[in-house]
């Protein structure tokens, strides 16, 4: 048994050293729906279609073994906007309209494989893992009440705008969302040489979040007075089953809420390899 693994070794090596190797660095940007994908939230329907885009910045490195499939990893970080907009109408017919916007730099690593490379036209599958790291976010909910009154909460961050009764700014104590996002992805591209070292990439992706990332300690806001007291009150929507709809109570269980994300992106690469140590069948193909 030893003798056949290391025989297989051999050979593996051995078909490695003779691929056609190439390394690809370039830029892609993509336009997608993002989900803050909630159980409670999706029973109750009130999601609206959310449209964000990324810019990042790719690199990898590919081989082509017995001269026909390839195999690549590529490393990848960008900017990225996920969120959710919401509408909802409550029992006395008021109703609401609301959004999250969370902004991330997210950093991953990809696997690569599909048709023979060297061809005009190359399909690739692809799969990987990444981690966002939380940037900026924006929560905004704003209620339309019977009597033409609207209750107001705003935060950026940890700034708070609240409209009850009157104008208030103040802090929030902690961020409503998690600082660390991990996700897996996957999708399908087209590779379209331009020239012999410029790659024109159009493909299809999906992302999904594996961790809440909601943080779910209690919050509370703190309002400065002009007296120089300070208010503070709960976060009204703190502990909440479905996102903007009561009742509040400690005992509800809300269920996690994770990234999701499908889109269509584009890239343009630039190639590079060692034309001189590939050998007749690949130099054909140039």
């Amino acid at each position: 048994m030893k003798k056949v693994i290391l025989s297989l070794i051999v050979i593996c090596l051995y078909q490695l050293s003779y691929a056609q190797k190439e390394g690809r660095i370039g830029v892609f940007t993509g336009m997608y729906n993002s989900t803050l994908m909630n159980a409670n939230d999706n029973d109750w329907g009130d999601y609206l279609p959310t449209f964000n885009s990324m810019v990042g910045i790719e690199g990898g490195y590919f081989i082509t073994v017995g001269k026909k499939i390839p195999v690549g990893i590529t490393g990848q970080v960008g900017f990225w906007g996920t969120g959710q907009n919401y509408r909802g109408l409550y029992l006395d017919s008021s109703y609401y309209e609301a959004y999250a916007k969370l902004r991330y730099m997210r950093t991953g690593l990809a696997l690569h494989t599909g048709t023979n490379l060297l061809r005009r036209v190359a399909l690739r599958v692809y799969g990987g893992a990444n981690v966002g790291f939380l940037t900026s976010y924006s929560d905004r909910y704003e209620q339309f009440r019977n009597d033409g009154s609207r209750f107001i909460i705003d935060i950026e961050d940890n700034n708070v705008f609240y409209n009850q009764d009157g104008p208030k700014y103040g802090t929030i104590d902690e961020a409503l969302y998690n600082p660390i996002d991990l996700g897996v992805f996957y999708g399908l591209a087209i590779d379209v040489k331009v020239t012999d070292h410029w790659i024109f990439t159009a493909s299809g992706r999906f992302d999904l979040g594996l961790g809440n990332i909601e943080n779910e300690n209690k919050k509370k806001i703190t309002f400065a007075n002009a007296n120089g007291d300070a208010e503070v009150i709960d976060y009204p929507g703190y502990t909440s089953a479905i996102k903007y709809h009561g009742p509040t109570r400690p005992e509800i269980l809300r269920q996690a809420t994770t990234n999701q994300m499908y889109g269509v992106f584009l890239g343009f690469s630039y190639r590079f390899f060692n034309k001189d140590d590939a050998d007749i069948y690949f130099r054909k193909r140039y």
